[in-house]
């Protein structure tokens, strides 16, 4: 047997390499993989406390045990081809998603990111949702595409917040936000309608070449700084 060519005996202790493919059934790319399969093997995985899920292709529910993640994850290069639902979910290290797809829906809403955050040219095919979600330090949307409708209502970004260049194809909401630090949204592109009523940038705010292709409300917005 051949281990997958992702195995590393102290990171991603994963299985041996699909017939005909150089991957286990986790990171396997093939999307008719075995399902029933696929979950058997996630759970020995997860059982073996490990939080690593980099290159992963997700074909089932995925879940957290707990409610609480105290170490680092690293979620980056995988691909979701299911709803995703980490609302509620508090991270008190580092978490990493650079790269990922996410397919379906996914729903971070009143989640609480602790440490640093990396969702850089991350690609969010279906709705997703950010609302009353809590960023105590950096994060990073840098290049991101939100290819359905994407509510951050009421989100508070404690640390400084970087959406530049991301691209917001259909309506965003930011409606409500609180910005604590600085946050850029240079050369960012908003396609559709979006909505910043009620939100508060209590530093410097960058929108230096964003552009606006629908109507924008800034109704009841609050500025510190604006370059």
């Amino acid at each position: 047997m051949t281990n997958c060519k992702f195995f590393n005996i102290d990171t991603c202790e994963c299985f041996e390499a699909l017939e005909n493919d150089d991957c286990c059934i986790l990171h396997s790319k093939n999307e008719q993989k075995d399902i029933e399969y696929f979950k058997k093997k996630l759970k020995q995985y997860q059982k073996k406390n490990y939080l690593n899920f980099n290159n992963i292709l997700f074909v089932s529910k995925f879940k957290f045990q707990k409610k609480e993640i105290d170490s680092e994850i690293d979620f980056s290069n995988s691909i979701f081809n299911i709803n995703v639902d980490f609302s509620g979910i508090k991270f008190l290290n580092k978490v990493n998603f650079k790269k990922t797809k996410f397919n379906k829906k996914s729903d971070f809403s009143e989640a609480e990111f602790n440490k640093e955050v990396d969702f850089s040219e991350v690609e969010f095919v279906l709705r997703t949702k950010f609302s009353d979600t809590k960023f105590y330090n950096k994060s990073n949307f840098y290049k991101s595409i939100f290819n359905w409708r994407s509510y951050f209502s009421k989100t508070k970004f404690y640390g400084e917040v970087n959406f530049s260049e991301a691209e917001f194809v259909l309506r965003i909401k930011f409606s409500g936000a609180e910005f604590y630090k600085e946050s850029n949204f240079c050369k960012s592109v908003f396609k559709n309608k979006s909505f910043f009523s009620n939100a508060e940038f209590k530093k410097n705010v960058d929108f230096s070449e964003a552009e606006f292709k629908e109507k924008v409300r800034f109704k009841k917005t609050k500025f510190k700084d604006f370059i």
